[in-house]
């Protein structure tokens, strides 16, 4: 609907059933590995290179995909995502999609350079 495009999207013109996004995939963290690297130090990474490649192809939203696991979902939310349902074929695969608008990644980046 018109109301939910703009809610995700900024905006409920698209052009057809396409949105121009960055799929941030699927992050993780490897137990063997002793390091004082957080999840939001790597979420502030991946916000840095989705501001650098948003000035060369600029996206509306960027997005994760997940199992759906209370953890991840509130990681993400912590971030500034949030859940986007998904078409009922995409559902079937167990996938859970979180959505952020770009716009706000670079205003947020832009923020702290200025601070």
């Amino acid at each position: 609907s018109s109301n939910k495009k703009k809610t995700y999207f900024g905006t409920s013109q698209t052009n057809g059933d396409v949105i121009p996004a960055i799929l941030i995939g699927q992050l993780g963290k490897n137990k063997a590995v002793d390091s004082d690297f957080s999840g939001s130090d790597l979420m502030s990474l991946i916000f840095r290179y989705i501001y650098r490649a948003d000035k060369l192809l600029p996206s509306v939203v960027s997005y994760v995909e997940h199992d759906g696991s209370e953890k991840i979902t509130k990681f993400y939310k912590k971030h500034g995502f949030s859940y986007f349902p998904r078409e009922q074929e995409e559902q079937q695969k167990n996938l859970y999609c979180h959505v952020i608008q770009t716009k706000d990644i670079v205003e947020s980046f832009e923020k702290d350079i200025n601070n």
